[in-house]
């Protein structure tokens, strides 16, 4: 059983380039291999195991499910290789990872330094390898700062380079976030239209009925979506509806304007909460919460949840 920790280490640079020879010379079964340089290094075989494992990850060797090892490095200078396969490797490793500060110009601007205590990997050994192959180097073993090899600044300045051009995968572009937009806004108007429907439903006898209409179009700041009779003997407009559409998730975005109306209209004032994905189905009944402003603020209802989605800062005229 196999009982090898990443944290054990890794061989020499001489033993990496040996491992490559012998699977070229035609040992090609990794337990023979592992036991080959264990013997020849006088090493543990834990350090053997991960310079095998470490380079089959960076694609120096390839290993089967058998256990059968091969390599395409030829005989001409497989330490150069290895040596660009492990930069390769290690910029892969770097694009998975969240933005970190990583490098840095030396005093001179001209070097090119990197933080040793923030390198990813150390648990597996990875830096031990790019010191190793004299990727980085360093003076003393505790020095905080890592010198990056002269002929590979331009290689990692281009990875720099392309890392801060390309936008981060989180953030929407503008085209995305007017499709969001648009998208919201049709769910909302599929909300809204349902709703009406369903209020002049619930109002069919009354003499005004053509009244009970819409007017998020023509005055958007109004604080709610439809104006409404409370039943039907009343004869003004005494229902004020804000209609909040919803469907994989039970929640809504309610603006400071609308929670001024629902302040001022109070028990005129009412939620009507529309599942999306129910309203074909026959006798649906929406959820309808009247002065949400109590229910939701001074009430504190079991099950909701609130989350600000931004911060509003204004200083005064100085």
């Amino acid at each position: 059983m196999n009982v090898a920790r990443r944290s054990d280490g890794l061989l020499p640079r001489a033993v990496f380039v040996q491992a490559v020879d012998l699977i070229r010379d035609g040992i090609e079964d990794r337990a023979t291999l592992t036991e080959t340089l264990h013997l020849a290094a006088a090493v543990a075989r834990n350090r053997t195991h991960n310079t095998i494992e470490m380079l089959r990850e960076i694609g120096a060797i390839a290993v089967t499910d058998d256990g059968r090892c091969t390599t395409s490095i030829g005989p001409a200078e497989p330490a150069t290789y290895i040596r660009k396969l492990l930069v390769d490797f290690y910029l892969r490793l770097l694009d998975d990872l969240p933005s970190i500060s990583l490098f840095q110009l030396d005093h001179d601007g001209c070097g090119l330094k990197v933080s040793a205590t923030q390198l990813p990997g150390r648990g597996a050994c990875y830096p031990y390898a790019l010191l190793e192959f004299d990727i980085f180097k360093r003076q003393e073993v505790g020095d905080s700062f890592w010198t990056v090899a002269e002929d590979l600044i331009p290689r990692f300045m281009t990875w720099l380079s392309r890392t801060n051009l390309s936008t981060p995968e989180r953030l929407f572009s503008l085209a995305d976030l007017k499709a969001a937009n648009l998208a919201r806004e049709a769910a909302g108007r599929v909300a809204e239209d349902w709703a009406l429907a369903w209020e002049r439903s619930r109002l069919a006898s009354h003499p005004f009925l053509e009244s009970v209409r819409s007017i998020s179009d023509d005055n958007a700041g109004a604080g709610f979506d439809i104006i409404s009779f409370d039943g039907p003997r009343a004869l003004s407009h005494d229902r004020f509806i804000e209609v909040k559409g919803y469907a994989d998730e039970f929640s809504f975005f309610w603006s400071s304007n609308e929670i001024e109306a629902a302040r001022s209209l109070r028990m005129r004032y009412w939620l009507y909460l529309i599942d999306r994905r129910r309203i074909s189905a026959p006798g649906y009944q929406p959820e309808l919460i009247q002065d949400p402003v109590s229910y939701f603020l001074d009430r504190d209802p079991i099950g909701w949840s609130v989350s600000a989605q931004g911060l509003k800062f204004t200083r005064a005229a100085m």
